[in-house]
C-alpha cells in the first residue's frame, strides 16, 4: 500500500469501477445550476448519481471506503457527501493533485493498492495512513514566478501543506509537517458552507494568508433566483466566517460558456465578456453594492472587489466610482490587451485600481512562447510595485 493522504478509516469497502460510474450517471440531467463542463457542474451531477452505486443496506453515518481506479476532486467531494471516509485506488499513476489536497482537508485516508491486494467489496477494512508520509507541493526548480507574486491555489486545492505561492506547476512528493510559505492564498469555488468551513480551518491554523479569489458567478449559479438581499446574506456569512483574513470577490464573469441562468437583475448581461459585459447593466452596481454592504455589516476591513477580464480604464473607473471607497478595487488581467494597458490604469489613467490579478489560464492560451517570457518580466514589475495575485494554471 502506498499512502497518498493522511487519515484513518475502518469501514466496509465499496467497489466503484468505471462501468458502475457510467451506469450511475447515465440518467442524470445534463445540468441544473452549474454549466455541465465546469468542475461545479460535474460535482452537481455526480453527487446524486453515486447513491444507486452504494450497497442497499449502506448507512451513511457508518461510512465506507471507496475502491476505484483513480479519482478527481469533484468525484472525491461527491463521495465524501455520500459518506466515504477513505479512498483506495488501483491505478499506480498519481491522481490529480486537487483530489489529494481535498482528501487531506477532509481527513480522508487515501492510498494506492495493487489490484491483487484490493479488499473484496463489502469486506470491512482498516485503512491507516497516519503514520506514513503523504503528498505535499514543492517548488519547481524551473519556477517562473517571482517571489513577490501571491499565488492563489486553484479551487478545491484547499489543503496543500506546502503550496508554493510562486509555483504554477507543483509536484507531489512527501508530506511535510510545517506551515506553507506565507504567500499561499486560497480560492473558493462557490462559497458554500462546507467549502468555507475548510477555508476557515486553514486560515485559523495559519496555513494560508486569505482567500485570493471567489467568483461571484458561481455564487449566483448556486441559487438562480437569488435577489440582492439574498446575495448580501450569503456574502455576510462568508465574510463573518473568514474575517479578518483578506477576501477577494470577483464580479460575475459571464461568457458564452458561462451564461446567466435567469433574468434577475443580479444576472444582467449584455453579451460581452468580462467587465464589458456588465457595463450599462443594473447588475454591475448591484453586485458591487452587495459586496460593499456585506463588508460594512460584518466590519470586514480587507475585502476586495475584482473586475473580471479588465481591458478598459474607463470601465474600471466606473467600478471604483460605484465602490465609493467602501471596498478595495482590483483588476483581473486575462488578455494581451489588459497586459499592455495595466501600467496606464495604475498611472496616468487613475483608474482607482489598487491590486492586480493575473488569470494565467486564459492569458497563457493566447500567448506565444516569446510573449510568455516577456510576461514573466512584467509580473515581476507588477508584484514589486502593487499587490499582485497569480490565479489558475497555464494551459
Amino acid at each position: 500500500m502506498k499512502p497518498l493522504a493522511p487519515g484513518w478509516a475502518w469501514a466496509p469497502v465499496v467497489h466503484l469501477g468505471p462501468e458502475a460510474f457510467k451506469q450511475g450517471t447515465a440518467n442524470l440531467p445534463p445540468q441544473t445550476h452549474f454549466p455541465q463542463d465546469t468542475r461545479a457542474g460535474l460535482l452537481e451531477r455526480l453527487t446524486p448519481g453515486l447513491q444507486p452505486l452504494l450497497p442497499t443496506r449502506h448507512n451513511p453515518h457508518q461510512g465506507f471506503i471507496a475502491a476505484l481506479t483513480t479519482i478527481t476532486a469533484p468525484t472525491l467531494l461527491a463521495l465524501y457527501k455520500a459518506g466515504a471516509c477513505g479512498i483506495l485506488m488501483t491505478d499506480p499513476t498519481p491522481p490529480e493533485r486537487h483530489a489529494i489536497h481535498l482528501a487531506t482537508a477532509l481527513g480522508m485516508a487515501m492510498a494506492h493498492v495493487s489490484p491483487e491486494t484490493l479488499p473484496r467489496s463489502g469486506h470491512r477494512f482498516v485503512l491507516n495512513t497516519l503514520s506514513h508520509q503523504g503528498p505535499h507541493l514543492t517548488r519547481s526548480p524551473h519556477n517562473p514566478w517571482p517571489q513577490s507574486a501571491k499565488r492563489v491555489l486553484p479551487a478545491m486545492a484547499l489543503t496543500s501543506p506546502l503550496a508554493s505561492p510562486a509555483n504554477p506547476t507543483p509536484q507531489t512528493t512527501a508530506l511535510a509537517q510545517h506551515h506553507p510559505p506565507p504567500q499561499m492564498w486560497l480560492e473558493l469555488m462557490h462559497g458554500q458552507r462546507e467549502e468555507v468551513h475548510i477555508a476557515q480551518r486553514l486560515l485559523n491554523a495559519n496555513k494560508a494568508c486569505g482567500v485570493g479569489l471567489l467568483r461571484l458567478e458561481y455564487v449566483l449559479y448556486s441559487d438562480p433566483g437569488m435577489d440582492f438581499e439574498d446575495l448580501v446574506w450569503r456574502l455576510k456569512a462568508i465574510m463573518d466566517a473568514l474575517k479578518p483574513s483578506p477576501l477577494a470577490i470577483r464580479l460575475a464573469d459571464w461568457s458564452q460558456a458561462k451564461p446567466p441562468t435567469s433574468d434577475t437583475e443580479l444576472m444582467g448581461w449584455n453579451g460581452r465578456r468580462g467587465l464589458s459585459g456588465l457595463i450599462a447593466q443594473r447588475s454591475l452596481a448591484l453586485q458591487i453594492d452587495a459586496i460593499a454592504r456585506a463588508a460594512m455589516d460584518t466590519r470586514h476591513q480587507e475585502v476586495w472587489c475584482v473586475a473580471p477580464f479588465a481591458q478598459q480604464g474607463a470601465e474600471l473607473r466606473q467600478v471604483t466610482q460605484l465602490a465609493r471607497g467602501r471596498v478595495r478595487v482590483g483588476a483581473m488581467i486575462e488578455s494581451e490587451l489588459g497586459l499592455e494597458r495595466w501600467p496606464r490604469w495604475m498611472g496616468q489613467e487613475k483608474a482607482g485600481v489598487e491590486g492586480l490579478w493575473l488569470g494565467t489560464g486564459d492569458l497563457f492560451a493566447s500567448l506565444d512562447t516569446h510573449t510568455r517570457e516577456g510576461l514573466m518580466a512584467q509580473v515581476k514589475e507588477m508584484s514589486t510595485r502593487w499587490p499582485t495575485w497569480v490565479c489558475g494554471q497555464p494551459r
